[in-house]
């Protein structure tokens, strides 16, 4: 459906977006960016990221669980243990907030 420039270029956007603070614009192209390739794991990280940003804790949650069963690079591990970590703190606080 895309070819590798066009992958490139919407993945490019969706991290400018995510650096601005748009997180609700990154995950919607992060979230289509995995429809088409679900097995980039740089996308699967910024899609997790957005949807704990915008408070989807649970949707976060669900991505992270299933990147943290594939292989990675160690660069990519250690976001991952990060975003694994801030999903749990997250779980945690709502937890004891109700």
């Amino acid at each position: 459906m895309f070819d590798r420039k066009m992958m490139d270029f919407l993945y490019w956007h969706a991290v400018s977006k995510m650096r601005t603070g748009d997180f609700a614009g990154s995950a919607v192209l992060f979230r289509l960016l995995r429809a088409v390739n679900p097995q980039r794991s740089d996308v699967g990280l910024g899609y997790a990221y957005s949807l704990l940003r915008q408070g989807a804790l649970e949707e976060a949650s669900t991505v992270v669980a299933e990147l943290r069963r594939r292989p990675m690079r160690p660069d990519e591990m250690a976001l991952l243990g990060r975003l694994h970590r801030r999903c749990e703190f997250e779980a945690t606080h709502r937890t004891r907030m109700s």
